[in-house]
Formats: C-alpha cells, structure tokens, sequence
C-alpha cells in the first residue's frame, strides 16, 4: 500500500489547505444554506434545485480535479482560487438548468440522497470486508447504483423527494457544518 496506513490515502493538496485555513468562511454560508433547506426547501423547489445542483456540481469538479488531475501537495494555494469559480460557475450552468427542467434537479437531489444511503449501508454491511481491503470499486458501484435507483424512484414520488431531500440534504450540511472544531 501507498501509505504507512496500510490503506490507500488520497491528497487534495492545496484545496484540503484551502479548506482548513478558510473552514469558519466556508461553514457560514453552509449552515445557512442548511437552515434554508430545512425550513423552506420544499416550498420553493426551483431555487433548492439551482443551489443544490450548483453547491454538488461545483463541490464534486473542485474534488475532482484536486484528486484525480492535481493531487500534489506541492500544487500552490492560488490554484484552488482560480478552478473554484470556474468548476462552481459549471455547476450554476447545471443549477440553471435543474431549476428550468424540475427533472433534472429532482435527480440530482435524489442521486445524492441515495449515494449518501449506499455509503450508509456500505459502510454498515461491510466493516469486516473493509479489513480485508474490498476493492475501491465495489464501494463506488454500490454509491452510483443506489443514487441511480433513488433517483429513478424519487421522478415518480417528485413533491415527497423535494421536501425529504431538501430536508436531509439541509439537516447534514447544518450539523456536518456545526461540527467544526477550532
């Protein structure tokens, strides 16, 4: 294995330093994004479209990127200042058009819902196979295929997954945010 863990370690490099130095920055407008998701998400459901997909959108290219495309450590900080707005102003592109299009933002609420509850049951059915180094894959599978079938569920069932999805998404950012230690 890559590391003295025993275990495969990925780097995000300068956005994990990015992120650590600027977290009460970042947490505030999380926690109220939290607080509007909770209270009236599902009231107006074209404006929690265009900001989820837009915060899952742009979140997911900036981890991407810094993963896959620049996991140095020796990558300056400035780099995450010039890919955020570009990968966040991507995701409003796609915000945009989940909140025109009611499916596409229903999808994507839902595909995360449900990739959040495969990693639940991942993470629960498996602690032994996790010692015996289950393949990166399988944990991937499972996470794309339940936001796949939560999603294809949640087009049906559109005003209850608007306002479960509002809320749990809402709920996590608002405690995952509180959280924060000093």
């Amino acid at each position: 294995m890559n590391s003295p863990h025993g275990c495969p370690v990925m780097s995000i490099g300068p956005l994990g330093q990015f992120i650590e130095l600027a977290k009460y920055w970042l947490g505030a407008p999380m926690m109220i994004l939290g607080l509007f998701f909770i209270s009236v998400g599902g009231r107006y459901p074209t404006t929690s479209f265009f900001l989820f997909s837009t915060l899952t959108v742009g979140s997911m290219l900036l981890f991407g990127i810094f993963v896959f495309a620049l996991p140095s450590d020796y990558m300056p900080m400035w780099t995450v200042y010039l890919f955020a707005p570009i990968c966040y102003a991507m995701g409003a592109g796609l915000g945009y058009g989940a909140a025109k299009w009611p499916k596409i933002g229903i999808a994507v609420i839902a595909f995360a819902i449900g990739a959040l509850f495969g990693s639940l049951v991942y993470n629960s059915v498996s602690p032994a196979q996790k010692m015996a180094a289950t393949s990166f894959l399988v944990d991937w599978a499972i996470l794309f295929s339940s936001g796949v079938i939560v999603a294809l569920i949640c087009i049906f069932l559109f005003d209850y997954a608007v306002i479960l999805g509002s809320g749990i998404v809402g709920a996590y950012l608002f405690l995952r945010v509180s959280k924060l230690k000093s």
